[in-house]
């Protein structure tokens, strides 16, 4: 089960666990008036995107907690526009802990199979998790919309190159949500 650069399925990594014990060295407000704190280190601080380089576009159905709302959206900095997936999560239902130890193994993942983690942002009462987006949507959207008969092995395949990724990690690391949904599918496919 190696790399396949012609992949047609990423597993998305954010309902992921991992058993990791970290201490943080420091604190991040990135809200206009300091309401959200996230205890985090050096390696967090490093993906941290400014909100006002977010741009929320068009809201996903079907969102399930621990995301308030899903949007495919655009990421702006000085040289680039990326299309990317903004997940918002409430403060509330989420330990700012917690959130720190998803976002550090989420970082810390590269597969063609494995959904790029991109960064995250703070605003108000919320966090935001940014990944990449894939322009074909998830596979339950395919299924309604593209006979995906003859890309089923490939998908299958994927999805168990991506799985594999995940449980060689040191720890394994246990998806918990391994659903239609959080399966996407790549455009080299063209479905």
């Amino acid at each position: 089960m190696g790399n396949n650069a012609a992949s047609a399925a990423k597993v998305a990594p954010q309902e992921c666990k991992m058993d990791v014990m970290t201490t943080p060295s420091r604190q991040w407000t990135n809200s206009p008036l300091g309401q959200h704190t996230i205890d985090v280190d050096a390696t967090l601080a490093a993906i941290a995107i400014p909100w006002h380089c977010i741009r929320l576009g068009t809201k996903l159905p079907d969102t399930h907690a621990p995301w308030v709302c899903i949007n495919k959206s655009w990421c702006i900095g000085p040289n680039y526009m990326s299309r990317v997936i903004v997940k918002q999560i409430d403060g509330s239902r989420l330990d700012a802990m917690a959130l720190a130890k998803e976002v550090r193994v989420m970082k810390q993942l590269s597969h063609p199979n494995v959904v790029q983690f991109v960064g995250m942002t703070c605003h108000g009462p919320y966090s935001y998790v940014v990944t990449e987006c894939l322009e074909n949507g998830d596979l339950r959207q395919c299924l309604q919309r593209v006979n995906l008969e003859s890309h089923v092995l490939g998908i299958l395949r994927d999805i168990a190159c991506g799985m594999s990724y995940l449980h060689s990690r040191s720890p394994p690391i246990l998806h918990q949500a391994l659903h239609s949904g959080n399966i996407h599918i790549t455009q080299d496919r063209q479905l």
